[in-house]
Formats: C-alpha cells, sequence, structure tokens
C-alpha cells in the first residue's frame, strides 16, 4: 500500500472512531458509595413496546478476582415497558472506567440469559425503566460521602468473582 493510501486510511480510521466515541451521549442517573449508573442516550431505540439500549455501571473499586479485574460495564439491554420486564442482551467488563480500556471479560449470550425478566423492585432496574420507558429525569446526583458514607480512597481488587455469566 502506498505512503498515502495509509495515511488516508488512517485518518479514516480516526474519524470514524472519533464519530463512535462522540455518539454516546452517558447521562449518569444514580451514584452511591459503590458504583455510578447511566445510560448512553444516544442509544435508546423505540420498538413497539420495547426499548433498545445501553447502560454504564462504573465501580469505585475494582470488581473481579486476580484473574480479572474491572472497573466499568458497558451493557446492551432491552426494556418491554408495557410488561415491565429487562433483558440483558449483552455485557462486556473493561478495565477503566467509563467502559475504556481493554474489554476484560464478556457475557455468554445464551437464550436463558437474554430472556426478559420482570424488573427487581428496590434496584437500578426502576432506575432505568423510569428514564428509558417514562422519560423522568433522575433526581440531581449528589456526592456518596455527603449520603454519610465516606468515599473509598484505596482500590483493592474485590474478592468477589465476576457475575457467573462472565466469561474471559
Amino acid at each position: 500500500m502506498k505512503p498515502a493510501a495509509r495515511f488516508s486510511v488512517a485518518i479514516l480510521a480516526a474519524a470514524l472512531a472519533l464519530c463512535a466515541a462522540a455518539a454516546e451521549m452517558w447521562k449518569p442517573l444514580k451514584r452511591d458509595n459503590l458504583a455510578q449508573l447511566s445510560v448512553d442516550t444516544g442509544s435508546i431505540q423505540k420498538e413497539g413496546d420495547v426499548r433498545h439500549f445501553r447502560y454504564m455501571v462504573d465501580f469505585r473499586l475494582t470488581q473481579g478476582d486476580p484473574k480479572v479485574v474491572y472497573r466499568s460495564i458497558v451493557a446492551v439491554a432491552k426494556l418491554n415497558c408495557t410488561a415491565r420486564t429487562l433483558s440483558l442482551v449483552h455485557t462486556d467488563a473493561y478495565a477503566q472506567f467509563g467502559g475504556k480500556g481493554n474489554i476484560v471479560a464478556k457475557t455468554r449470550d445464551t437464550p436463558q440469559e437474554t430472556a426478559f425478566k420482570p424488573l427487581t423492585k428496590g434496584t437500578s432496574d426502576e432506575d432505568l425503566y423510569a428514564f428509558v420507558c417514562e422519560g423522568k429525569n433522575p433526581p440531581p446526583l449528589t456526592p456518596a460521602s455527603r449520603a454519610g458514607v465516606p468515599i473509598p480512597q484505596a482500590v483493592p481488587a474485590a474478592p468477589a468473582a465476576p457475575a457467573a455469566s462472565m466469561k474471559k
């Protein structure tokens, strides 16, 4: 390949990567002393009663085990707004905050894993439903330390293994 053609390909690849990054519009929904939940508002698509979207969880402490550690997950999900059910289509675990860095684990996308399941009361399922299905804006985020819980200073690897549905 000629140098000019290589340069053109490199410019095109950089522009496409920049467009993909710019297309992500993460809206924080909830934050506590352990994690922050955000939705990619640019990913929300309506198909009848179902909404397709991406969400991200950034963890304050490293998650995983000594072999596989991660700081954030990005999930592709579907919500059936009428049935109040959620389907996790696919999840990637990333080495860094914000869904950045290397993907260190992925879910197994089996029919059982991706099946619609009822929303779990008192969890982030309800926050996702309120925003994605009902269009409700979340309350303003406040620093976790104001909630009476100190923000962890150290970032040790958590002893718990990643979710059973995660694989390397």
